[in-house]
């Protein structure tokens, strides 16, 4: 059945070539498929790029591209080819979906653009798999600390802990994430000597402070 599959999407992907054409280009894009699957990112993304620059591929293979570029660390191409190319992914599975959007949210964040990258991760939340939601709310953390956002690190350093501690805790990097989590959240209270809640409180106060303030014009008249 996968074979099938992938065979129907390289036909899709290459239908406008003629028969021996999609012979030897169905080949490269085979192998590219295959490569991919492998693990073999910098292999795959070579064939993808040299097919891209002349055929019009099916959205799946761009989504791989993308992908690949995240995987050897290109994180501007990555970026650039998943935002163009995340509309048109909707059909995809979910967990291809998910895979997609955080290979994106994670470019955006390395690239240091932090509201994006924590719209990518809230779109890869729901369907993450469970196991990886203490990752994705402790990396929206990070976006709300670059962002100087105390109510968006308290609430997903809050969630990233809940996640955690469903997690398996008998991997090292999980526990060390949880503990990580935990120091960075505790500390971010006490420095402002506040439950979560109240500071959650006390920034919506002070946003609907400064949108009164823009409404009158402003404190200097």
């Amino acid at each position: 059945m996968v074979v099938k599959k992938v065979a129907l999407l390289i036909f899709l992907a290459l239908s406008t070539l003629s028969v021996n054409a999609q012979t030897k280009e169905s080949e490269k894009l085979g192998k590219a498929i295959e490569d991919f699957g492998g693990q073999k990112y910098h292999e795959a993304l070579i064939l993808f790029e040299g097919l891209a620059r002349k055929y019009r591929l099916n959205p799946r293979f761009y989504a791989y591209m993308g992908v690949c570029y995240f995987k050897e660390q290109d994180y501007p191409h990555a970026s650039e080819v998943l935002d163009s190319i995340i509309p048109h992914i909707e059909p995809f599975p979910p967990h291809e979906r998910a895979i997609c959007y955080y290979s994106c949210a994670e470019s955006h964040f390395l690239l240091g653009d932090y509201p994006t990258a924590l719209s990518y991760y809230e779109m890869t939340l729901p369907i993450a798999y469970e196991r990886e939601k203490g990752d994705i709310y402790y990396r929206m953390g990070c976006c709300g600390m670059m962002m100087q956002s105390d109510s968006i690190q308290i609430e997903n350093f809050k969630l990233a802990n809940t996640w955690f501690e469903k997690a398996d805790m008998t991997i090292p990097e999980t526990r060390a994430r949880k503990k990580q989590t935990e120091v960075m959240l505790r500390a971010l209270l006490v420095t402002h000597g506040l439950s979560g809640t109240d500071m959650a409180g006390k920034e919506t106060r002070d946003n609907q402070d400064q949108h009164a303030d823009k409404q009158g014009g402003g404190v200097d008249k």
